[in-house]
């Protein structure tokens, strides 16, 4: 919105919103210079995947990158935290990489989707991570393809 609120509406007695929250801009600090994707929440912890090929961390102390590598091919769509100080995020090259915060410069391990660019959906969409999800109990992460195809992997 232009000025810079978020509005909740209740759909039901959609009129005016329900609720009108301030946002505050957080550019600066995320040191954002491409486009987000997509913004997870854990109880102290911000993530941010951006078109840039980075995914970024703020923990209330510091900001911490955890996929920096400005010369890759491909963009960072989505990222998902597991309980405790684990991430996974994935993009355009069809991959999930699985992080421990605490040790962000390389991955804990990469899950390579198997792509399948013959399908009849892929004419407007790429086979990449579009979105990942945990399970409640964190040992299954539910990706979902631009291909519309659904992957479930049991992570340990």
């Amino acid at each position: 919105m232009e000025d810079n609120t978020i509005h909740e509406y209740d759909l039901r007695q959609a009129g005016t919103p329900i609720l009108t929250q301030p946002t505050n801009d957080l550019t600066e600090l995320f040191e954002l210079t491409e486009e987000v994707n997509q913004i997870s929440c854990s109880k102290d912890r911000i993530s941010v995947a951006d078109d840039g090929g980075t995914v970024r961390i703020w923990d209330d102390t510091k900001l911490r990158v955890l996929h920096g590598d400005r010369s890759a091919p491909f963009l960072m769509t989505s990222c998902s935290f597991r309980s405790g100080d684990q991430l996974a995020s994935g993009g355009t090259d069809c991959s999930v990489y699985l992080w421990d915060i605490g040790r962000p410069h390389k991955p804990l391990d990469t899950i390579n989707i198997t792509r399948d660019d013959t399908g009849a959906n892929q004419i407007c969409n790429p086979p990449m991570i579009h979105s990942l999800s945990w399970s409640p109990s964190g040992r299954l992460l539910a990706s979902g393809l631009g291909d519309g195809t659904v992957g479930i992997m049991t992570v340990v």
